[in-house]
């Protein structure tokens, strides 16, 4: 977000555990992102979080509310069953077998992409998974994706990005490939592919399909990365802590794209502002989650004893709070 045009002025970016040693952090409209990252202790102090947040500052805006947000696999299910994209999810965990073919594997979380090439069929499958574990990876945490992807009568592949913040969508870039895979790394951008991007940004065709995509999944910000096939929207995923357009020092046949894309964005971000003044609270957890993070805490020797300290205070809180209600 520091890339942003003017942005930077008033959005602070604030790290989970940052706020899990200090039990501090703003009151202000907030942006969750990477859930899939946190422990479900972790997850429980996000969503106290969010709740502390909106209890305090009513003018507050919550985007993709850890209480509700969906991460990669929860999201791919829900929108093949609701209609809306046609990727199926299978955890390898499960033991399942893919309803369709060809798939392929690749971790729940993350950005390294696909682990395997297209399998297609049952047996191929199988001979991936054994080999997965062969190599010591765990099947657990990993996933099979069914190949939804469909070339245009060009014979090329195309892949969309779009990004929401709050109530805008905004096209990002149009990458256009051979290859199953797309890839920043491997597109070449020659002047028919820049006109068609441009196109892309300028019309923002696919504002309502994303829109209803995001809303399915109770995301308010991120990436979405899609294509389409017989016509239809295809999600590929949603990337809630998405990279997005910098500053270069050149100038070249796409930077009208990157800077329509940057006013774009500093303009959503700007939208966000709550109009509050910024004030910080100080949580203090119940005497069991504190009790919980201090048997978990890993840190080093001053962290553990701020820990006790805070749980002592804690303690004298909750002591406190029950005489007075007597």
């Amino acid at each position: 977000m520091k890339s942003i045009d003017g942005v930077s002025r008033f959005i602070r970016p604030v790290l989970y555990q940052d706020v899990f040693r200090s039990l501090r952090f703003p009151l202000d409209s907030a942006i969750f992102t990477d859930m899939e990252y946190l422990t479900p202790l972790q997850l429980d102090a996000a969503i106290a979080m969010e709740g502390r947040i909106l209890e305090h500052n009513p003018h507050a805006r919550i985007l993709n509310p850890p209480s509700a947000a969906c991460e990669r696999y929860q999201l791919l299910r829900k929108l093949e069953h609701v209609g809306i994209s046609s990727v199926q999810a299978t955890r390898l965990e499960s033991g399942d077998h893919p309803g369709r073919y060809p798939v392929f594997i690749r971790s729940e979380v993350g950005c390294a992409g696909p682990e395997t090439g297209l399998l297609e069929d049952r047996e191929a499958f199988d001979a991936a998974v054994d080999q997965l574990v062969e190599q010591g990876r765990g099947i657990k945490g990993r996933v099979a994706l069914s190949f939804e992807a469909q070339t245009n009568d060009d014979g090329y592949y195309r892949k969309y990005g779009a990004v929401r913040v709050g109530d805008r969508i905004i096209p990002q870039h149009l990458m256009r490939g051979q290859h199953w895979i797309i890839k920043r790394a491997g597109v070449e951008y020659g002047a028919e592919v820049i006109a068609e991007e441009w196109e892309f940004i300028v019309n923002n065709p696919h504002q309502s399909l994303l829109m209803e995509a995001f809303d399915a999944g109770n995301l308010q910000y991120g990436r979405a990365d899609y294509g389409f096939k017989d016509g239809k929207l295809v999600i590929y995923e949603i990337n809630v802590n998405p990279t997005l357009p910098q500053r270069i020092n050149k100038t070249d046949s796409r930077t009208p794209r990157r800077n329509a894309v940057r006013t774009a964005l500093s303009e959503a971000f700007r939208a966000l502002d709550d109009g509050s003044r910024s004030t910080t609270y100080s949580w203090l957890p119940s005497m069991s989650d504190s009790h919980r993070l201090v048997e978990m805490r890993s840190w080093n020797e001053a962290s553990k004893i701020a820990w006790r300290l805070r749980r002592h205070l804690a303690k004298r809180h909750y002591k406190s709070a029950a005489s007075r209600s007597s």
